[in-house]
């Protein structure tokens, strides 16, 4: 009897497991706003990146997907803030979200990296 056998590798994600950065930005909004409403901003920058993070994975993309989640958190004095950064990656499956929030005491910038690891 002879038996073949093939090995399916995908490289990429489903269409309907591809992450979308307009799925996630409503979360990552939602996250750091009730944060923000918290009276307690103890260690606010690892509590909403832990959050986003774990709201990231709650939209049951592809497993291969990984999530970086980066949070600035300042206080506000009418200072300017900028940032920038580069990337070398996939522009068919990876992908990033932007949000930033500003209140009167402090302000709030999340960056959210979705890699599809081959």
């Amino acid at each position: 009897m002879n038996s073949q056998h093939t090995t399916e590798f995908n490289i990429r994600p489903q269409f309907k497991h591809k992450f979308r950065s307009a799925e996630a930005r409503p979360l990552i909004e939602k996250v750091v706003n009730d944060a923000l409403a918290a009276r307690d901003h103890s260690d606010l920058a690892k509590t909403i990146a832990d959050k986003c993070k774990e709201a990231l994975k709650d939209l049951k993309k592809d497993a291969r997907y990984k999530f970086m989640v980066q949070v600035t958190v300042g206080q506000n004095n009418g200072q300017g803030f900028r940032s920038a950064s580069r990337h070398f990656w996939d522009e068919d499956t990876d992908d990033v979200v932007h949000f930033s929030a500003v209140t009167d005491q402090k302000f709030v910038l999340v960056v959210a990296y979705a890699i599809y690891m081959y």
